[in-house]
């Protein structure tokens, strides 16, 4: 039964990964104005904070962040897909079986954990101080709450497996 839980969850994070990078693709011009609302640093600078020299505009830059964000949540439904199609077969199967089967969930449930506290914490909020702008508050906080999730999954996905 642990294994089938395995499964359905590596299923919701294959799910949410392709339609959180759908979503982010089909609003590619909010999720640009977005991140170069972060990455130019303009509401720490009307609150009076500190003008930091590596605050810019430049699209270059923008459009990386832009392609982080989409390309860690394609990157969990893609691994987290593949993972599915070796977990399935293998649920029945004997636990290093299994193990290697669902080592593509972990990664992939892993890498989007990353990602979202990489790109939204360590940058977005630390570097370019994406806190100061109340209006991005919302989306700080359902990445810490996606990754946060996501951590935990990873970790529950990378439990040892008892044979079948």
């Amino acid at each position: 039964m642990v294994r089938d839980l395995k499964i359905l969850m590596t299923a919701m994070i294959a799910f949410w990964g392709w339609m959180a990078a759908f979503g982010n693709v089909m609003s590619l011009g909010e999720a640009y104005s977005e991140v170069e609302l972060v990455t130019s640093m303009t509401a720490a600078a009307d609150a009076g904070g500190p003008t930091l020299p590596w605050a810019t505009s430049n699209p270059l830059i923008v459009w990386l962040g832009v392609a982080v964000i989409v390309g860690s949540k394609l990157g969990a439904g893609i691994f987290c897909s593949v993972a599915l199609v070796k977990m399935i077969p293998a649920r029945r199967s004997e636990a290093a079986s299994f193990v290697k089967a669902k080592q593509w969930a972990v990664f992939g449930t892993g890498f989007a954990a990353l990602l979202l506290f990489g790109g939204f914490t360590v940058f977005g909020e630390f570097v370019f101080l994406m806190w100061t702008d109340p209006k991005l508050g919302g989306a700080a906080d359902a990445a810490g709450r996606y990754g946060m999730m996501l951590a935990v999954l990873m970790v529950f996905l990378a439990q040892p497996e008892s044979e079948a």
